[in-house]
């Protein structure tokens, strides 16, 4: 019920763009991101991710991520257990959810970028506002009933075509993409592991563009990368290098076993490419 209420209310901010236009109480734009997850799984997921704008600042992140957060949260507050946290995220069909990516750009100064990814712990790095040489061409097309171009970059080993609307003055877009003379309303590398569609906007902002209060494990952007690969690689090592503990698992009969299981992550950024 809730996925078809989300469905209609994106339908009635698709009609609503018309009007569209910043407001102090800040604008928030939201994306169908369609990923691949690892290279041996060809298949796609879809979430919905939403960019929150309010002057120069921006949050954007994965909205069915932070409302399960949002669960954990309040309910580890009022004493509940793993088991009961899990069965309420159940309910809103909120589990097993891998996309978990905050960007924040012109935080916690200007010029500045935060990212953090929920992997056991929450990593974090900061570094400066990513500065994409951009390559304009003479394709246009028409989404959500604005006129857009073309735009091509390459960043950290992957080359992005976007579209972007000089209709919506603001040079902002999903992820880290920014820069361009107007909102950039669709997203997609040149492998097609990451696809961002623009899908609906309003004039308004429900949460603040900051961290929240947590503990945070600070990290450098290839650390973070480094991890997430460990991650499918290697489950029991990155157990290990995050807790200083490795698993132990077991077959059938109760003897020792190690987990063959290692598949390769598709990650936004790849260094040293």
């Amino acid at each position: 019920m809730k996925s078809k209420t989300f469905i209609m209310a994106l339908t009635s901010t698709i009609y609503a763009t018309a009007v569209f236009a910043q407001t102090e109480k800040g604008v928030s734009i939201t994306y169908r991101l369609s990923y691949q997850s690892h290279q041996e799984i060809k298949g796609k997921s879809r979430v919905f991710c939403i960019l929150d704008i309010i002057g120069e600042n921006s949050r954007f992140y994965n909205s069915e991520f932070e409302r399960a957060q949002e669960i954990t949260d309040s309910m580890q507050q009022r004493g509940c257990n793993i088991y009961e946290i899990r069965a309420e995220k159940k309910k809103e069909g909120l589990t097993g959810l891998r996309e978990s990516t905050s960007t924040l750009k012109n935080f916690p100064d200007k010029g500045k970028i935060t990212v953090t990814e929920q992997v056991v712990e929450t990593l974090l790095y900061e570094e400066n506002m990513p500065k994409f040489n951009w390559k304009l061409t003479n394709k246009d097309t028409t989404i959500l009933g604005y006129k857009c171009f073309e735009a091509t970059t390459t960043y950290r080993g992957r080359t992005w075509r976007t579209f972007y609307t000089p209709d919506i003055p603001i040079n902002e877009g999903p992820w880290k993409l920014c820069g361009l003379p107007g909102l950039i309303l669709f997203a997609a590398d040149s492998l097609n592991q990451f696809c961002y569609e623009c899908v609906g906007m309003k004039n308004e902002v429900k949460h603040p563009i900051a961290l929240k209060k947590k503990k945070y494990r600070k990290c450098s952007p290839q650390e973070m990368a480094n991890m997430l690969s460990l991650l499918s690689k290697d489950i029991d090592e990155f157990f290990y290098r995050m807790t200083g503990a490795k698993p132990q698992h077991f077959d059938a009969s109760g003897k020792p076993m190690k987990l063959d299981m290692s598949f390769t992550v598709c990650l936004k950024e790849e260094f040293g490419k």
